[in-house]
């Protein structure tokens, strides 16, 4: 969990471009993994929900690889690169994109004969309205 807290304060939050994470959830334009129930957290800088469910690693990232197309969201990272060593680091990050929002998906598992993924969701300005509020290209 420690470190789950240090790679969100590190990534950073900025203000949400879509309604709220925890909204967006109960309305299933986000989907939620199964049998996690989301522990809603607001930040003063953004919005995000956190979740801990019963499920290893691999699981939770192939669910939203597959899931959040689903919903209309694009990847915007090719996530496979920086997720290549999930067997030697138990932590994983996916950007996805739709419209003038951008979700973080940050997966942290302990493994073990019952392993435990917490999830992190976390919104932000997509690049394109970065560039928008900014006049400039984001980088």
């Amino acid at each position: 969990m420690r470190l789950l807290v240090a790679l969100v304060l590190m990534l950073g939050v900025q203000l949400p471009a879509l309604a709220s994470v925890t909204e967006e959830l109960a309305r299933g334009k986000i989907p939620l993994y199964p049998g996690a129930k989301p522990h809603p957290t607001r930040l003063s800088k953004g919005d995000q929900a956190i979740v801990t469910v019963e499920a290893d690693l691999r699981s939770v990232v192939a669910f939203y690889r597959k899931e959040l197309p689903r919903k209309g969201w694009r990847s915007a990272i090719d996530d496979d690169l920086l997720n290549r060593d999930l067997d030697k680091v138990p932590l994983a990050l996916l950007l996805y994109e739709k419209g003038d929002a951008r979700l973080r998906v940050v997966v942290a598992s302990r493994p073990g004969a019952k392993p435990v993924s917490t999830i992190w969701l976390g919104a932000e300005p997509s690049r394109r309205q970065q560039e928008l509020e900014h006049g400039k290209p984001a980088r």
